[in-house]
């Protein structure tokens, strides 16, 4: 299940981990708190239904 470190280049990788380090910063800073607060057990249940989907 895992990438051998030789499979992919370094500038590949690099590559890789920038896209959604940057996606994830955008959308930290567009995320209201409030908002995030009222939200956060529709997240939970919702994170909860994935992990047991990829489990059947």
């Amino acid at each position: 299940m895992h990438m051998v470190n030789a499979l992919i280049s370094p500038i590949v990788g690099g590559a890789m981990l920038a896209a959604p380090v940057s996606i994830m910063s955008h959308s930290i800073r567009k995320i209201d708190k409030k908002e995030f607060k009222e939200k956060l057990p529709l997240i939970g249940i919702a994170s909860a239904f994935v992990l047991s989907a990829q489990r059947i």
